[in-house]
């Protein structure tokens, strides 16, 4: 009788929470778009009818250290979409912008260049070195073949079919061909790119 009493008691206090109810991740407070996730942030919450994606306990590493997508009400179920690296947010107020590379400007590239790599732009001349006005400073003799123009993250790489190639299962496999690369660069890095490729002077794209 006693046993049995204890097991209904055992089941109303925690048998029947356990089963009907899952733990999620919720955030404790608003977070704006771009504000950097600390654990201290993340809560669990429970609910009876939880979306499979949601991530749970074991996946609070995948969401703190990163930045906010977009603004994450508090006390919502979380989603890996909502949260970014932040070398791969894209911040206006600090001159940051998204800059498409026409392919004509890029003699080599690698085909398993993907998301969130840095890449160097080595500059190519193809008429010998001279320099650039617009970029030479006094005294200088101006950018020649090999040096390295600009060091920047690789936000989005698009197929032929402007599909983003984000698999890093696919570097060495059959993956799509990259045909569009978008970079991160403030207004004076897209004017230099833009004023030697006008120049006629062309890139090769290295990893860093």
């Amino acid at each position: 009788m006693i046993l049995s009493l204890a097991g209904m008691l055992y089941w109303e206090l925690v048998g029947r929470d356990s089963l009907m109810y899952t733990q999620v991740l919720t955030l404790s407070r608003d977070a704006e778009q771009g504000t950097l996730i600390t654990r201290d942030m993340l809560v669990l919450k429970k609910t009876d009818s939880p979306s499979p994606r949601s991530m749970r306990l074991a996946d609070a590493g995948r969401a703190a250290g990163k930045e906010a997508v977009s603004f994450i009400p508090a006390g919502v179920e979380l989603f890996d979409e909502y949260f970014e690296d932040e070398k791969l947010v894209v911040h206006e107020e600090r001159g940051e912008y998204i800059f498409s590379l026409p392919t004509g400007w890029l003699i080599s590239y690698p085909q398993t260049l993907r998301r969130g790599d840095r890449v160097t732009f080595l500059l190519v001349k193809p008429d010998g070195e001279y320099s650039d006005p617009e970029i030479t400073k006094p005294g200088s003799e101006g950018p020649k073949t090999g040096d390295e123009i600009l060091t920047t993250t690789v936000l989005y790489v698009k197929s032929s079919s402007n599909d983003e190639v984000v698999s890093d299962q696919e570097r060495l496999k059959g993956a799509p061909q990259v045909s569009v690369i978008e970079i991160i660069a403030s207004k004076e890095e897209a004017r230099t790119l833009t004023r030697l490729a006008a120049s006629g002077d062309r890139f090769v794209l290295l990893y860093q």
